[in-house]
């Protein structure tokens, strides 16, 4: 009987330790990821007051899309790529299904 109380006590042990770690991690990643969400908040609130204090800036977005355009055109970065870069696998056919 002493046996099987030791081999329950070490199974629940084990368990033990792997919720621990499990726990750890998520603390972890809270963390983490709680202080990426905060920096984005404040930048987007940095924005918001920047842009309020230059309203006239809103007139310059298009201009600034056009730069970008431009610069991946002659860097030629992107190429041929961009949101339709996985139809190099080809289209889906019903019989791909089967």
């Amino acid at each position: 009987m002493e046996e099987s109380i030791r081999e329950k006590l070490k199974h629940w042990l084990e368990h033990g330790m792997i919720f621990l770690k499990w726990v750890a991690c998520a603390l972890l990643m809270g963390l983490v990821l709680g202080a990426a969400g905060t920096l984005f908040h404040y930048c987007v609130d940095g924005a918001n007051r920047y842009s309020g204090q230059y309203p006239y800036l809103i007139w310059f977005l298009p201009l600034g899309g056009l730069l970008i355009v431009f610069l991946y055109k002659i860097t030629k970065n992107g190429a041929g790529s961009g949101n339709r870069s996985g139809d190099s696998v080809g289209p889906l056919h019903r019989t791909d299904f089967y």
